[in-house]
């Protein structure tokens, strides 16, 4: 803002000079010469530097006649300074108009903007008289802009008795009387129109009139220009920290299978709003987790994230956890203490478990989802709250409403946006990428020599175990196999838990889109299960070829025909 301050101010000096108010000039023109010294713009204070010698070189006489034209000018000096210091275009538009209207002795003014789409839109005087201005712009500005860029004629001051009958009766249908309209352009770029009428009284805008608004449009352009390239910049720039954020933000969700990308496709939309969210998925899946990452990555992230486990406390207690109490409400209750609700104002309330609310309390949310009104226990008056809510369950809520354990309304007003975790079963290419991310987490806490990673065997059993407890599970797993493993070695079957080493061989049909042939599918299979059974007769290839009902040499030939090997444990 100082930079464009100092600009105008030496268009001003140079306008000063230009009318032979010298005096004035170098005063205006030292003041710009001060702000490009204080920003370093060296170019700049040495174009002001040479412009105050020159103004120095001629004296001080300055002609009589001019004391309008020097008001003028002081008005002008005073509308570039509030121009720079504006900051949005819809800012810079109400100070245009407004600074013209207070100069211009108009009886309306406005400043009108040519929209992407070829539309307008007018932003008024708070001085002008018209209370129909806007509106009637809509119908004059495409025509009187149009004719503007056509003719050249910019700036146009006349009377609609001789204005060109191209615009005459447009005007005169308006009931306008006379018109003085200046062009805003920036380059080659017609933004729009600076607009002054008379409508009841007689007479015509003055030659300074003129003057002043042609100055006005040329300083009022360049800023609208730079406040919509600042503007473009800042929408740009707030996509992409959009963008950064939500991949920083979901970064901390291990996955890259097609069902995780498909969730995180979502969690992208619905971490823009504020809209009320319910996750469904069984326990381990990560719930909490995604509802951080919705947290984190939405328009409330400054704000405070509040988490409370509706199984975790008794009906009574979870009441007063959640939406507070006053004193003497009940034995115990010594003092006023506010609920989470309350603490969550302004940020995100994390429901966990919401299917095992109690039914009274299923009454209390609800009020909250549908007047954003909360009550302390033992209170009369209501608490105004805006708190986002994202619930999660393990259970199906629509079976809970059909069962009659949960309350339909609130199902629904929780139901806005349904989130469903993925079981780890049904993602089993996120097992590895899950696994080493839970192998660096406890194995770099280790004194010892680090684990390198997972033996071909142990990979395998963990790949085709089901995990019933899903991520959480996997995550006990490696940590429970990281300290049974040997300081430096890989991490193999003999480290996991038994129900995992007696995992058989899951036959997994192959994902959609993958063409694979019945030849190549029979292979697969029989590969696996050769293999499976190598490792539970420790390579021992009798007992194997008598598991399999093969001789001892077509095992051997199948071995080599697949290069199976044994796997160093």
């Amino acid at each position: 803002a100082k930079y464009e301050t100092g600009l105008a101010l030496a268009v001003l000096s140079e306008l000063l000079a230009s009318s032979e108010a010298i005096d004035e000039a170098i005063s205006v023109a030292k003041e710009a010469s001060d702000l490009f010294l204080e920003l370093g713009a060296r170019r700049d204070f040495a174009s002001a530097q040479a412009v105050l010698a020159d103004l120095a070189g001629k004296g001080h006489a300055t002609p009589s006649g001019l004391p309008v034209e020097r008001e003028r000018l002081t008005a002008l000096y005073g509308s570039s300074r509030a121009l720079a210091t504006a900051g949005s275009v819809a800012e810079l538009l109400r100070t245009t108009a407004d600074s013209v209207a207070a100069e211009v002795a108009a009886e309306n003014a406005a400043v009108v903007l040519l929209g992407s789409s070829g539309g307008v839109d007018p932003v008024a005087s708070a001085l002008s008289d018209c209370d129909s201005l806007e509106s009637d712009l809509a119908v004059l500005a495409p025509v009187l802009i149009t004719y503007l860029r056509d003719s050249g004629q910019s700036p146009l001051r006349v009377d609609t008795s001789d204005a060109p009958e191209q615009i005459a009766p447009l005007l005169r249908t308006q009931g306008i009387r006379s018109v003085l309209l200046t062009s805003l352009v920036s380059g080659e770029r017609t933004l729009g129109m600076l607009y002054l009428d008379y409508r009841r009284r007689d007479g015509s805008f003055s030659e300074e009139d003129r003057r002043f608004a042609e100055a006005l449009a040329a300083q009022a352009a360049t800023a609208i220009e730079n406040a919509q390239l600042r503007a473009g910049l800042e929408d740009e720039i707030e996509t992409l920290r959009w963008e950064v954020d939500a991949r920083h933000s979901f970064a901390s969700i291990i996955g890259q299978s097609l069902e995780m990308q498909r969730l995180f496709t979502l969690l992208e939309k619905v971490s823009r709003t504020a809209v009320t969210v319910l996750i469904e998925g069984e326990s381990g899946t990560g719930k909490e987790l995604v509802a951080r990452a919705i947290h984190g990555n939405g328009p409330r992230k400054k704000e405070r994230f509040v988490a409370q486990n509706c199984a975790a406390l008794p009906e009574q207690l979870l009441e007063s956890e959640l939406f507070g109490h006053v004193r003497g409400a009940f034995t115990g209750a010594l003092r006023d203490k506010p609920g989470l609700f309350e603490a969550a104002d302004g940020g995100t309330f994390f429901l966990d478990e919401i299917a095992d609310m109690p039914p009274s309390l299923q009454v209390k949310l609800l009020r909250v989802l549908q007047d954003g009104d909360i009550r302390r226990v033992g209170a009369t008056d209501p608490i105004s709250v805006d708190v986002r809510i994202v619930a999660a369950t393990n259970k199906s809520l629509k079976d809970e409403v059909a069962a009659g354990r949960f309350r339909e309304d609130l199902f629904y007003r929780l139901d806005v946006v349904r989130v469903t975790m993925p079981p780890l079963r049904d993602r089993r290419d996120d097992i590895p990428l899950l696994a080493q991310h839970f192998l660096d987490k406890f194995a770099g806490g280790r004194d010892c020599d680090p684990v390198p990673g997972f033996s071909e065997r142990a990979m395998d059993l963990l790949v085709n175990y089901d995990w019933p407890g899903n991520v959480r599970e996997l995550e006990n797993e490696i940590q429970r196999a990281v300290a049974l493993s040997e300081p430096g070695a890989s991490i193999t079957s003999s480290a996991l838990s038994e129900r995992i080493r007696s995992v058989q061989v899951a036959i997994h049909p192959p994902k959609p889109g993958t063409r694979l042939s019945l030849k190549d599918m029979v292979e697969d299979v029989e590969k696996r299960v050769i293999l499976q059974v190598l490792h539970e007769n420790s390579w021992n290839k009798s007992r194997t070829a008598q598991a399999l009902g093969l001789s001892r040499q077509g095992l051997l030939k199948k071995i080599a025909r697949f290069g199976l090997k044994p796997v160093e444990e």
